[in-house]
């Protein structure tokens, strides 16, 4: 779990992270304003408006957040073993503090070393070619055999190649998902992801739990 958030805390982020209309930018006003997001979760409409959200947003908040139980969003991740990291907490991804956007909130699996060491992305077409099979081998047993993580997407084509290529020398990789952490897609790697995370690499997410792999996810997890 979070390293730097009780439970009673986590459960909240959970909760507004369970929110699709909210998204990253609006969740972040609602973390800088209030102490704390049990405080945001029961905030009335007039203190949810003060933050800066549009009124259809806050309406959106208010009718929506009586239909789901932090306390349950809690307990799913328990359920499957998932780790969460927030933005607050110093083991989140500094380099994604550099976007525009970075996800207040990751799901993830395994034991991601990603503040230490070099990561560099692999990732190309879905129908790869026997060159492209074996180009991309060669580049990513160069970059394993130098110590580097090979960060993809757990796609098919040329990210599975990626992946197992770090996978073959027991090297870390780490997968990046446009599901759920629950939702591993394709279906026909999570066999990989398994061994990924047996290797000491992570499969992480942005998205709540069961969270379909929808087309529009894909850009947002690049």
């Amino acid at each position: 779990m979070s390293s730097l958030n009780s439970k009673n805390d986590l459960k909240y982020w959970l909760a507004f992270n369970s929110l699709d209309k909210l998204g990253p930018v609006r969740l972040q006003k609602i973390i800088n304003y209030f102490p704390d997001l049990q405080l945001a979760w029961e905030a009335k409409t007039v203190e949810l408006t003060k933050v800066g959200l549009e009124p259809k947003i806050v309406e959106y908040i208010y009718d929506t957040r009586g239909k789901i139980s932090p306390e349950n969003e809690l307990e799913k991740i328990e359920e499957i073993g998932a780790k969460i990291v927030t933005i607050k907490d110093d083991y989140y991804p500094r380099s994604l503090n550099d976007i525009y956007a970075p996800p207040p909130l990751l799901y993830y699996y395994g034991q991601p070393d990603w503040n230490n060491g070099i990561n560099v992305a692999v990732v190309g077409s879905r129908k790869i070619s026997a060159y492209g099979s074996q180009i991309t081998e060669k580049i990513c047993s160069e970059l394993v055999n130098n110590g580097i993580t090979i960060v993809s997407g757990l796609a098919l084509g040329v990210d599975s190649c990626a992946h197992w290529q770090a996978v073959k020398y027991q090297s870390k990789t780490i997968g990046v998902l446009g599901s759920g952490i629950d939702k591993i897609y394709p279906a026909s790697n999570r066999t990989l992801a398994k061994k990924i995370v047996e290797c000491g690499g992570a499969i992480v997410t942005e998205f709540p739990l069961g969270t379909p792999p929808f087309k529009y996810n894909f850009p947002q997890r690049n």
